[in-house]
């Protein structure tokens, strides 16, 4: 449901809400905007040691133009230029992992 509003709201705003050029620059634009997954979902994640360390840091990528600083976290509102409410929140939702 979650990848459904991205997609939406891609189609919406004709522009990608995650512009990445890998995994890792992808998963540092879900970080930013969405924050870091929890532990349970790092723990069960097939390609954990491809995106975190043993720290449960985040590898980044190594063609990231998202630069060195720290990965802050920014929310989609503040990211997209879209002012209905209810749309945001449902592509804001975390993904869960059963």
């Amino acid at each position: 449901m979650w990848s459904l509003g991205c997609i939406v709201g891609e189609l919406v705003t004709g522009r990608p809400i995650f512009p990445a050029q890998d995994e890792n620059e992808l998963l540092e634009f879900f970080i930013m905007m969405i924050g870091l997954p929890t532990h349970e979902m790092i723990e069960k994640a097939k390609k954990r040691t491809k995106f975190f360390d043993k720290n449960e840091r985040i590898i980044r990528s190594k063609i990231s133009r998202l630069g060195n600083a720290s990965i802050k976290s920014y929310p989609l509102k503040d990211v997209i230029d879209f002012k209905d409410k209810d749309f945001i929140d449902f592509v804001e939702v975390r993904p869960v992992i059963y």
